[in-house]
């Protein structure tokens, strides 16, 4: 018996006969993120080792090419949240604005998400000057969120597009 790694696959090429005898195409596939990089659905995510306050995690994300992310699902906030080291925290794109309502978006888009520790006391989010969110690692693997002073320096969540899983070569 053999086993295929995905290093194996990534790396080799595949021929494809679309005209038997006549025509070929070498179909090679490729990861679709960057090196360090996680792949999920059609996006790419990466836990940022430098850490910031709030209004620097933006400008993290983008220069690794992607964007402060807030969780549109459970399962998207989970997949980040297990990519974060246990007992620590990452800035997702969540603030509580002027009128004091927490305006979380991804991509621009506001999200509709919540996913707050209600059973943490005090109850999260508690406000007060604590006007931006993270996702927080507990070491129950519970990724939940919870509001937190913007000048406090943590990680960033950040999420990107993947790219394409294969390439065709004639």
């Amino acid at each position: 018996m053999f086993s295929i790694t995905l290093q194996t696959i990534l790396l080799t090429c595949f021929l494809i006969y679309i005209i038997p005898g006549k025509s070929q195409v070498c179909l090679t596939f490729i990861d679709p993120c960057p090196t360090s990089w996680h792949l999920w659905g059609n996006s790419c995510y990466i836990i940022t080792e430098t850490i910031v306050p709030w209004a620097s995690a933006r400008g993290e994300c983008t220069k690794l090419g992607g964007a402060l992310v807030a969780p549109r699902t459970v399962q998207e906030n989970d997949f980040i949240g297990a990519l974060i080291p246990a007992g620590k925290n990452a800035w997702i794109d969540c603030v509580l604005d002027g009128s004091d309502v927490w305006v979380c978006k991804d991509d621009g888009e506001e999200v509709q998400l919540r996913n707050w520790d209600l059973g943490w006391s005090p109850r999260q989010p508690d406000e007060g000057r604590q006007r931006c969110a993270v996702i927080q690692r507990e070491w129950s693997f519970q990724y939940l969120w919870h509001d937190h002073c913007c000048n406090i320096d943590q990680r960033s969540a950040c999420k990107k597009p993947a790219g394409p899983r294969y390439i065709f070569d004639e």
